[in-house]
């Protein structure tokens, strides 16, 4: 499915959506002036932190980001994670986030 068009007030409209990740960034990256393309970076590579030591089976994404704000500040995501489908310990998952955390905080 893609993503669906925004409403005239510049929101996506309610529901669910399975989307593809490059039909997300496509929609909402691409072409697009920054901050957009520096925070959807900085979203991959949390996301790859949190890859490398757990399954990640879906995330939500929501706020400003995907709206026709031209000046969102981040990436709104809540991670469906099963870590148990990984080896690594819940240390080395909470020193990963931590370091991704910092890098959001610096910006």
């Amino acid at each position: 499915m893609n993503v669906p068009a925004l409403t005239p007030s510049g929101l996506i409209p309610h529901g669910r959506w399975r989307v593809a990740f490059a039909d997300v960034e496509a929609a909402f990256v691409t072409g697009r002036a920054e901050p957009r393309p520096s925070i959807w970076a900085e979203f991959g590579t949390a996301t790859s932190a949190l890859r490398s030591v757990a399954h990640v089976s879906a995330f939500w994404l929501g706020g400003s980001f995907f709206t026709s704000k031209a000046d969102p500040g981040d990436v709104d995501c809540v991670y469906l994670v099963d870590d148990r489908s990984k080896p690594g310990t819940p240390s080395e998952l909470s020193t990963s986030w931590r370091s991704v955390h910092a890098v959001r905080q610096t910006r």
